[in-house]
């Protein structure tokens, strides 16, 4: 179970103290780390929520980029921050992927972190650029098994839902591609606009802007069924790979001995902002799909993911480079 017990604040904070922070809170800024450079999907989301929640909260709502490490730079900050429920993480699927890939992480995902609240999923895409001839899953196969190795894909970063699909898309059409990974989606996705790679692997909501232009081609998508945003854009599965999967969420944690009334009360705060239409159509006509958990549904799709990555990782052999 993801979401330590109240019990054991005891020795921490103590009881009285804990109910206390949650009644009076929020009384000065919060603050909102995110794992990415500014520009991506991740950045998005948390500057629209902090746009969102910080008049319902009554403060202020800052956000700050604290890419590296996989990710790993931001989670740690957070989770030696102090339980007030002033300093949130703001992190997609790749936290749980990160548990079950690197090593030597600085903090336990299981153990050093309370979700608070998932906001919005959003399928991947399979894209090339318009030097690629491929047009779909077929051609790009066969593309990929004329020039075993020749071509690259830029992922989010090593570990991420993108380079899990890269490499889940490897193994079920036995092909190869090299994996450049980034330390975020926006470079990943400007490099292989740059020229420097064909391929990207990226979120819907980064690579519909370029599909639109004309400077990209999408192959599919990696979600289980079309997605509304593009419904003409046939799925990854559909095209002959069946059980071809890989969607990425993205969330906020709080450190693991937060209240969980403050975890509740930014819950409500997210749920609030984030349901006037006008914030939903925006969200959707950007590629993601809103969907917003409670805490306690938050940890138990983190903890499925945990699993699910584990053994899915395992199976294709993904190590981070």
């Amino acid at each position: 179970m993801l979401v330590v017990a109240l019990g054991v604040l005891g020795s921490v904070l103590g009881q009285s103290a804990l109910a206390q922070a949650a009644a009076a809170w929020p009384q000065r800024p919060l603050r909102i780390l995110v794992t990415f450079p500014p520009g991506g999907g991740t950045d998005i989301l948390a500057r629209l929520i902090a746009q969102e929640i910080s008049p319902i909260l009554g403060q202020p709502v800052l956000v700050e980029n604290r890419p590296g490490g996989n990710g790993s730079i931001a989670s740690e900050a957070v989770a030696r921050s102090a339980p007030d429920g002033l300093t949130l993480l703001m992190v997609t699927s790749s936290f749980a992927i990160n548990a079950v890939v690197l090593q030597g992480l600085p903090f336990d995902t299981a153990r050093d972190f309370l979700p608070v609240t998932l906001v919005a999923t959003t399928p991947l895409m399979i894209a090339v650029t318009p030097q690629i001839a491929a047009r779909n899953v077929a051609e790009f196969v066969a593309l990929l098994k004329a020039r075993p190795g020749a071509l690259a894909y830029t992922s989010c970063g090593n570990g991420s839902p993108q380079q899990l699909a890269g490499e889940m898309f490897k193994m079920m059409t036995s092909t190869d591609m090299t994996h450049v990974p980034y330390k975020g989606c926006a470079q990943a996705l400007t490099d292989v606009l740059g020229g420097v790679a064909p391929v990207a692997i990226n979120t819907a909501a980064n690579i519909l802007p370029h599909v639109q232009q004309g400077r990209l081609r999408v192959i599919g998508v990696t979600s289980r069924t079309r997605i509304a945003v593009a419904p003409e854009v046939p799925t990854v599965a559909e095209q002959g790979l069946p059980g071809y999967e890989v969607d990425q969420w993205f969330g906020l944690m709080a450190p693991a001995q937060t209240p969980m009334a403050i975890a509740e009360s930014v819950h409500a705060a997210v749920l609030q902002g984030l349901s006037r239409k006008a914030v939903q159509d925006k969200l959707v006509a950007q590629g993601f799909a809103p969907g917003i958990s409670t805490p306690r549904e938050a940890a138990a799709i983190l903890a499925a993911d945990l699993d699910r990555f584990g053994r899915l990782s395992r199976t294709i052999g993904l190590k981070v480079d």
